[in-house]
């Protein structure tokens, strides 16, 4: 992660940014790195994010919930996050709108596509969701749910 922590500094310079895509890296893919640079990045431009793009990486629960949530939790305008294609499961992806919940973040857009969420964590999920009630846009595209999952949306 030696480049994150050389473009920290410049993103503190971004005090108006509004959108960070930084989908299709190799976020935490080597678990030998230290990713506190990637926490540090996003609390640097946590002020005024709206939109913030991490699909496509190697993010993991231990990941998320450790550094990826700490800064997530001082966006305080994020509208739109997309986590797409990581390797989430139940407990990172609940333990994220946990602490948005916590943080009164109103998120309307929330891409958890290609997630292990798997039916047991979307029983888990949904109530979150419904704690949430500016969500307009969810999607569990390819999250590896069956029929049983439908019962939980009645």
């Amino acid at each position: 992660m030696l480049g994150l922590e050389k473009f920290c500094s410049s993103f503190k310079k971004f005090e108006n940014l509004q959108k960070l895509n930084l989908n299709n890296n190799k976020l935490c893919i080597d678990e030998d790195k230290d990713p506190r640079p990637l926490r540090d990045l996003l609390l640097a431009v946590s002020h005024n994010l709206v939109e913030l793009q991490l699909a496509e990486n190697s993010i993991a629960d231990p990941d998320l919930i450790d550094y990826v949530l700490p800064a997530v939790k001082e966006m305080k305008k994020l509208k739109h996050l997309n986590l797409s294609r990581n390797p989430l499961f139940r407990l990172g992806i609940c333990s994220l709108f946990f602490g948005m919940q916590e943080s009164d973040i109103c998120l309307k857009s929330f891409n958890l596509t290609g997630s292990q969420l798997k039916d047991d964590g979307l029983e888990e999920l949904l109530p979150l969701v419904v704690k949430m009630p500016s969500i307009k846009n969810l999607n569990l595209t390819a999250c590896k749910l069956t029929e049983k999952s439908a019962a939980s949306f009645v």
